[in-house]
């Protein structure tokens, strides 16, 4: 369906990869995996058609109809939600509008009367008659109640609205789907009904770009990896492709270190007897050996991990945190809790549930960030608390470099200290003096979490840590959490990385909460 053919492409003197070629066809659900700046967008770009490569070509089979998510809500404002799923099938769409315009004339011709037989026959040949039922099954789905379906589009918060767009993809039911971190929004059961849409109900190809591990197991059969300046696939799950990687590495290192000691060996003998006569023809015969040797192409991957690490300058008391009958009231109708939790020092806790349910306010009013409208919090002896917060661009000011925002937030450090935690969270000595705007969220991600590593507070609440960390931090910082001796708390909708890192989960969903066994 989409055929890729010795494609390159590059930026300035930077090539993001080189001589690429691939047949893809909806055989497979491929997801496309790299570390962040290899350009694993910038490809969706390409195969959408909207960016053409340096070199090579990119073809895809006649009337063939691409679907991509893109972030242009502020449009649809205005609309009901359920008519801005039913424009995702433009032709339809229009056809119901110019049905509806006829119907609005006072006066009615023949004429009129034969255009509306046409409408009426063109919005039945694209399935119109059921497009509003269609179009409100998959906003249930997506967690949107069937009372919210009339509403106006700005009255949503962003992931509520990212959760129509995503409706209004899949409405149209193009051939191809090409899904860009689809999941950020997406809580924990909307990621469990999209991924069985695309599974058992959606037909057509799908190449998602996710750093949601979990996402991508449970629906990649192939995985397109960016890595070493080239794009290859490896038919499997990502799992599978894992596996496969590492003993193909493996297998180069194993090859590359049979080869040194081989040349080394031949070495030696051309150094101990190349000078003697008797010995002269072996020796250069060994030189020619050497300098046919193919070596095997290990490269340099793109791929690097962080290196995180959380210290705690004083230990909290056994109970850092006890909360009881912990509630708040936003109008009659929206109770969060009540709650009743004992945190033991040394336990990672992990709030889950649906988007609006309450976590983000739990966890605040659990660390004092938030006053309780009924019942209390208690922290305990020499509490230290350090906080991620979900959204965090308000706590950087654009004029402002990154060394000089760290050492504003971490007062009576060292710059060498600063510095060297910088660099061990992937930042070059260059990329200090760059301006805060200039960010990318992943690089966001970092900082903020380098203030946390620099502070040693003994409890860490972190809101939506991973939303923009690549797999390989994802990977770090949550092997990093486990390793801490301090408490964690946290809100997440990566499965993988709850799994992983949590002791105990509490769901919270408004006035019910409970414990996840």
């Amino acid at each position: 369906m989409i055929t890729v053919e010795e494609v390159s492409l590059q930026y300035g003197d930077r090539v993001l990869f080189d001589d690429v070629n691939l047949s893809l066809s909806n055989k497979y659900r491929y997801i496309v995996v790299g570390a962040n700046g290899t350009g694993k967008s910038t490809f969706l770009t390409l195969l959408a058609g909207e960016m053409t490569p340096t070199i090579g070509s990119i073809t895809r089979a006649k009337a063939c109809q691409i679907g991509w998510m893109k972030q242009v809500l502020h449009l649809y404002d205005e609309m009901p939600i359920v008519n801005v799923v039913i424009l995702g099938r433009e032709e339809l769409w229009e056809a119901l509008q110019a049905k509806e315009q006829l119907l609005q004339r006072p006066h009615w011709t023949d004429e009129d009367s034969n255009r509306l037989a046409k409408f009426e026959e063109r919005i039945n040949r694209l399935g119109g008659y059921r497009a509003e039922a269609d179009a409100e099954a998959l906003l249930i789905g997506l967690g949107i109640s069937s009372e919210k379906h009339r509403e106006p589009l700005k009255q949503f918060s962003g992931g509520w609205k990212m959760r129509v767009l995503l409706a209004q993809l899949l409405f149209n039911n193009p051939d191809i789907l090409l899904l860009d971190e689809p999941t950020n929004y997406l809580d924990i059961d909307t990621i469990a009904w999209f991924e069985k849409y695309l599974i058992d109900t959606y037909q057509g190809m799908i190449i998602a770009v996710s750093h949601d591990q979990r996402f991508l197991e449970n629906i990649g059969t192939c995985v397109l990896d960016i890595d070493y300046g080239q794009i290859l696939a490896y038919p499997g799950t990502y799992s599978q492709f894992l596996n496969k990687k590492a003993e193909i590495v493996e297998q180069k290192e194993k090859e590359h270190a049979r080869l040194e000691e081989k040349v080394a060996k031949m070495e030696r003998f051309i150094e101990r007897f190349g000078a003697k006569a008797t010995k002269a023809s072996q020796a250069n015969a060994r030189k020619k050996m050497i300098e046919k040797i193919v070596w095997p192409d290990i490269g340099i991957s793109s791929r690097r991990s962080p290196q995180f690490g959380f210290v705690q300058k004083t230990r909290s008391g056994q109970i850092p945190i006890k909360a009881k009958q912990l509630c708040k009231i936003f109008d009659p109708d929206i109770l969060i809790g009540p709650l009743d939790l004992e945190i033991h020092r040394g336990e990672r806790i992990a709030f889950i549930g649906k988007n609006g349910g309450g976590k983000t306010t739990m966890i605040k009013m659990l660390t004092s960030q938030l006053l309780p409208d009924e019942g209390s919090v208690a922290l305990g002896h020499q509490v230290d608390i350090s906080i991620f917060h979900q959204e965090h661009k308000h706590l950087f000011t654009g004029d402002e470099t990154i060394l000089a925002w760290l050492e504003k937030e971490t007062v009576g450090l060292t710059e060498e200290k600063r510095r060297q935690i910088l660099g061990r969270l992937l930042f070059r000595p260059e990329d200090t003096n760059k301006k805060i705007f200039m960010l990318s969220g992943g690089e966001m991600a970092r900082l903020l979490l380098a203030k946390i590593m620099l502070a040693g507070a003994n409890i860490l609440v972190l809101d939506e840590p991973t939303n923009h960390l690549d797999l390989e931090a994802k990977e770090a910082l949550a092997s990093a959490l486990i390793a801490f001796p301090g408490t964690v708390i946290f809100v997440s909708h990566d499965r993988y990385f709850i799994q992983k890192v949590a002791t105990k989960v509490l769901e919270v969903n408004r006035d019910v909460i409970k414990e996840v066994k």
